[in-house]
């Protein structure tokens, strides 16, 4: 019989959040918190540390966006199953996080008893999606509907998050270690792809979409 799911780890950058939702987790015996994270880094950190079997994710970490963290954990840690828990729907990331596998979906505002809902269902390798993120999934299924962001490279992608929270070519290179032409290149690329004029538009469509939360 297979071990059941139960070490968790928790990554969100606001205590007072984590402090939630370790109440709401501690009160269930069937579910014990292995560590927390406070942002992208420290959460694959932590997850190699205290091997968890379900990470539960905010899509807001402040040093690298939710789909490069989500790709990175599936990498690495193939057997994990992922909970995103955020206080607005990311409706840019739900569709790419689902195809990563992540298989929770659950907004902060939400009862408590979603949070331990998706953990049990997680547990057991199923989907789970809190009544909102449901009705806007099957939407976007049925209709057909792609979000753009989806054409975007990853590199691309890392480019237009952080151009969007205010980091000029010069930050955004040394952010990601690469050079300012090639940030410019991406840049460009992104734009083209997304059919934007300026970085006004950028920004606008970064947080219309919920890649920034500027």
């Amino acid at each position: 019989m297979a071990r059941k799911l139960d070490r968790v780890l928790i990554a969100d950058n606001h205590e007072v959040l984590r402090a939630g939702m370790r109440s709401i987790i501690g009160s269930q015996a069937s579910w014990h918190i292995v560590g927390e994270a406070t942002s992208g880094q420290d959460a694959i950190s932590v997850a190699r540390d205290a091997s968890p079997d379900i990470t539960i994710l905010d899509c807001f970490m402040p040093d690298i966006n939710a789909i490069q963290l989500i790709t990175h954990l599936r990498n690495e840690f193939p057997h994990m199953e992922m909970i995103i828990y955020t206080a607005r729907k990311c409706d840019g990331i739900v569709a790419d996080a689902y195809g990563l596998g992540v298989k929770g979906f659950v907004l902060k505002q939400d009862p408590a008893l979603k949070l331990c809902e998706a953990l049990n269902s997680v547990s057991l390798r199923r989907n789970y999606f809190s009544d909102q993120f449901a009705v806007d999934f099957i939407d976007r299924v049925v209709s057909g509907k792609h979000d753009s962001f989806g054409i975007l490279s990853s590199r691309e992608r890392q480019v237009v998050q952080l151009v969007s929270e205010g980091k000029i070519n010069e930050q955004v290179a040394v952010c990601l270690n690469i050079s300012k032409k090639t940030v410019e290149t991406h840049r460009a690329s992104a734009m083209r792809k997304l059919e934007l004029k300026t970085t006004a538009d950028l920004v606008r469509y970064a947080i219309r979409n919920s890649i920034t939360v500027n």
